[in-house]
């Protein structure tokens, strides 16, 4: 699974020392790379820095905040490979409206599968 390894290597990347921005940098890096290649460039940016100003990345200062960011994007990158589920936890709202509003934005480019099933989400967790 796509997200399996997007999480190892968020575990790496929590072990770099870098800090700031430089680490911000590696975590999307990361993110545009689990994504699948089909999604447009222009709405992974809107969604990683929608994800990261909801979590506030830019903040992010211990391993065990990162560890719980690294949750939440991994539940977004399931998301997008039609696996939402696999990993326990809950998405911030805040991040589910990411989600709605780039998937709206960019709706006419994504797959109609992904499109459903991405919205069946949003509006189960009741952001429409």
């Amino acid at each position: 699974m796509e997200s399996d390894r997007f999480y190892r290597r968020m575990l790496k990347i929590a072990k770099d020392p870098r800090q700031g921005d430089e680490k911000l940098e590696q975590i999307n890096e990361a993110f545009r790379g689990s994504l699948p290649d089909d999604l447009p460039d222009d709405m992974i940016q809107d969604l990683f820095w929608g994800c990261a100003d909801a979590l506030e990345l830019s903040a992010i200062s211990d391993r065990d905040q990162l560890h719980n960011a690294s949750t939440a994007l991994t539940m977004v990158v399931e998301l997008f490979w039609e696996e939402f589920g696999s990993t326990e936890g809950e998405l911030p709202g805040a991040i589910w409206e990411t989600i709605r509003d780039c998937v709206n934005d960019f709706a006419l480019d994504l797959d109609e599968s992904l499109l459903n099933y991405v919205m069946k989400e949003v509006v189960d967790q009741g952001k429409i």
